[in-house]
């Protein structure tokens, strides 16, 4: 009786929450806005089809429109101006706009074969469609004989829109409906994930929401094109939820079900991509590989004697679709990254100076040699090959540096090659994106993977100068990982700081000997303290990076000027890394050490995505310990791992991001790879299996 009251409690409080929600709804579309879209900013803004792209003159950026071409205006209401700088074609013969229900206007074209801009105001009548948005069609008439071979017929600059307070009126079923359904899809994934607590997921989807709405009224621009993506991806989230606790409830092998939930878990942002760049994408094979392996989501729900013709079907998928990433890698013979590591050592082996001290304080960021001297000793052998075989080299040799790593790793916890942690470790070696792009960028994460592979290995066995020697290595290529030295400190393990300075020490007096003092001296004293700290540009995916975005609207490859971001950071860092050594210190050593490298991912401005490799090492910890206790984490943990690997296993800087800015709720998506790391974080920290002693035995097959 009492949980039939407590339901229709929660009802009741529902429905008083959606009337709420329609106030606040109401009162937002009927407040008078003024938006302006900079069209020139971007090549796909949502509502605009059939223009060119963005072209730049010294005054301003700018779109030429097609022989037929649309635009959607957003948040119309009432009586409403549209305002466009720009001009006509002089060479295209009509130009007409159909505004809504079809009223047509036609537009002079220029008098000049100059481009004069020139400002068009359009009344546009009280028609939406069902999301809120008046449809403007632009046919132009163009000659086949003109002087450029593209279509162009109405350039456009910018589009103003002003709406005047009236007679009010309900907003557009389509936008009600979305926003209406966004909260109970919200509450659903929270109730799932934390069952037992109704009211208080309630209150953060509430929350969640009327920020939203807040930010629609204020920029509705710049929201409401977001709004239907955001609807469609809380629903494939909530039914991704709900498979993992069907996968988490089966009676399979705790191991398996990780395996699967790594198999799942690639396809969100995945599908993703797929649909935003068009279905004719499917057609190729790479993806055909990717629906094949699809059917691995099928496997919690067919009976046994099914399992292994669709675990054939996702085997071949998978494979096929690791196959045409690295493919991928192999296929471009140019990477900027790479540039930057090649040219530096080339130009010190012909007699000129190892750093460009001009180029670095230009853009320290740019692709420029900045790495310590020391690095030399692994480019040495590749300047001695021209460009595209040296990088092709490069790649081979990090793809085999990796390699390696996976199998100290295997080795170091005795898992056989058919074991489920290995198959899983394969996997992620096959479609894990970092890995992805570190090869194709021609990058050095594979030479500090290797290094604290051999660290984690080592304190299996507590062997303490071993870890502090492994992790001297990285720390002289990328000085960052000497970060990860605070596990040795809070222990107490001087053996591990003692070996950890006396390698470095070889290290430095090696590479002064070899190449000298002057170029160490110039290292430390010009390219360091200009190449440290933050940045806005996205692979910056910390805490940095986050609250960089938030106060900049422009994102490119630029330091933090903030003082305010730099004390959030270090304050940030403070915080994590507190709440590391904490945690850390109920697990086993080795999994605290997967706990640090994900907390430096986290805190460290300096670790972009790519370095994101690293986590292979906490990933795999996880596959093994559930494998060699068959403990799975508690479900809301094993929920954490599966989101975080939505977000973390595929995508990268481009996947949302097109080189233009699209207001704060925009900039808050694209920090996505770090609302991974901080889910990766708390699962690991939470996770009661990770205090466990994992029993040193080896692995069973499959």
């Amino acid at each position: 009786m009492l949980s039939t009251v407590l339901k229709k409690q929660q009802r009741y409080l529902l429905i008083a929450i959606w009337s709420s929600l329609i106030g606040l709804m109401i009162i937002g579309w009927n407040q008078a806005s003024h938006v302006v879209i900079d069209v020139g900013a971007s090549k796909q803004q949502d509502g605009f089809s059939g223009f060119n792209d963005p072209e730049k003159n010294e005054q301003f950026t700018y779109r030429w429109t097609k022989s037929d071409a649309t635009i959607a205006i957003p948040f119309q209401h009432g009586s409403t101006l549209l305002t466009f700088n720009g001009t006509v074609n002089p060479q295209a013969q009509q130009v007409e706009l159909l505004v809504a229900n079809n009223q047509k206007l036609q537009i002079n074209n220029s008098s000049s074969e100059a481009l004069a801009i020139r400002n068009y105001h359009i009344l546009i009548p009280r028609h939406t469609n069902p999301w809120g948005h008046v449809i403007i069609g632009i046919k132009s008439l163009i000659p086949e004989e003109r002087t450029d071979n593209r279509e162009l017929g109405l350039l456009i600059d910018q589009l103003t829109i002003r709406n005047n307070k009236s007679a009010w009126s309900l907003p557009p079923l389509g936008l009600l409906g979305v926003v209406l359904l966004l909260p109970l899809l919200w509450l659903y994934v929270l109730t799932k994930l934390f069952s037992g607590k109704f009211y208080l997921m309630l209150g953060l989807s509430i929350v969640s929401i009327i920020s939203i709405i807040s930010l629609w009224i204020w920029q509705a621009g710049l929201i409401e094109p977001h709004l239907v993506s955001l609807a469609i991806g809380s629903f494939v989230l909530c039914v991704f939820t709900a498979w993992m606790q069907k996968l988490y409830d089966t009676d399979w092998e705790p191991v398996k079900k990780i395996v699967f939930l790594l198999i799942a878990g690639i396809f969100i942002l995945s599908g993703y991509s797929m649909w935003f760049y068009g279905v004719e994408n499917w057609l190729d094979w790479w993806n055909l590989a990717v629906v094949g392996s699809l059917f691995g989501l099928l496997m919690p729900f067919i009976p046994q004697r099914y399992s292994k013709i669709i675990a054939f079907f996702v085997i071949v998928g998978i494979i096929g679709y690791g196959i045409r990433k690295y493919i991928y890698v192999f296929e471009r013979d140019y990477a900027d990254d790479f540039k930057a590591l090649y040219r530096g050592p080339s130009y010190y082996f012909q007699g000129t100076g190892l750093y460009d001290f001009a180029a670095i304080a230009a853009n320290q960021f740019g692709n420029s040699y900045k790495y310590p001297p020391f690095f030399v000793f692994f480019m040495a052998p590749f300047t001695l090959l021209k460009f595209t075989p040296a990088i092709q080299s490069w790649r081979v040799f990090n793809l085999v540096i990796m390699l390696i790593a996976s199998g100290v790793l295997l080795r170091g916890y005795r898992q056989q090659w058919r074991s489920w942690a290995a198959i899983g470790l394969g996997l992620m070696i096959l479609v894990f994106q970092p890995i992805n792009d570190s090869l194709r960028y021609g990058q050095v994460d594979m030479l500090m993977l290797l290094p604290l592979a051999i660290a984690t290995v080592a304190l299996l066995k507590e062997r303490w100068q071993w870890f502090g020697a492994m992790l001297a290595i990285p720390t002289m290529l990328k000085l960052y990982p000497a970060f990860l030295l605070a596990q040795a400190v809070i222990a107490k393990r001087w053996r591990a700081l003692i070996a950890f300075g006396l390698t470095c020490s070889a290290i430095l007096v090696l590479s002064v000997l070899v190449l000298g003092w002057d170029v160490h001296a110039q290292f430390v004293q010009h390219v360091l303290p200009t190449t440290s700290g933050g940045t806005v540009w996205v692979e910056n995916q910390t805490w940095n990076g986050w609250l960089n975005r938030l106060i900049n609207q422009t994102i490119g490859l630029t330091p933090d000027s903030s003082q305010a971001v730099k004390l959030l950071t270090y304050l940030i860092a403070a915080v994590f890394s507190g709440l590391a050594w904490w945690f850390s210190r109920k697990m086993t050593l080795a999994n605290g050490f997967g706990l640090w490298i994900i907390t430096m991912l986290m805190v460290l401005p300096s670790t972009w995505i790519h370095y994101h490799v690293l986590l292979l090492i906490p990933l795999f910890q996880l596959l093994v310990r559930v494998q060699q206790t068959k403990k799975l984490p508690a479900w809301p943990i094993f929920g954490f791992y599966g989101l975080a690997w939505v977000c973390l296993s595929t995508g990268n800087q481009w996947t949302f991001y097109d080189r233009s800015y699209h207001g704060i709720f925009w900039a808050l998506l694209l920090s996505y790879k770090l609302y991974g790391l901080v889910l990766l974080w708390f699962a690991v920290a939470f996770d009661s299996t990770a205090r466990l002693a994992t029993p040193m035995q080896d692995s069973s097959n499959v």
